[in-house]
């Protein structure tokens, strides 16, 4: 079954297109910032709760898993299937 939509005028529209399919991928509580520019510097640098270990080491090991000093390798790092796929094969905006 495929699903059509109905225009403003309230009829289907009858221009034939190339586009078979549209996914629309829509991310609840992500940060955009994040997304764009990778890691934030603000919380990456901000030491977590003791309830779960030590604060430091797990500090270290965000940085040197998600910081690079270039926003785009930033990005890269913490999302990389988002850029590797996602966003070459698709649009993002």
């Amino acid at each position: 079954m495929q699903a059509r939509a109905l225009n403003a005028g309230g009829t289907f529209p009858t221009a034939a297109h190339n586009t078979r399919n549209v996914v629309l991928v829509m991310m609840d509580g992500m940060r955009w910032k994040e997304i764009f520019r990778g890691a934030d510097p603000k919380l990456i640098n901000k030491r977590g709760p003791r309830l779960l270990g030590d604060r430091d080491q797990r500090t270290s090991e965000a940085k040197e898993r998600f910081w690079r000093d270039d926003p785009t390798a930033r990005r890269q790092a913490l999302m990389p299937f988002f850029w590797s796929v996602v966003a070459k094969n698709s649009q993002v905006s």
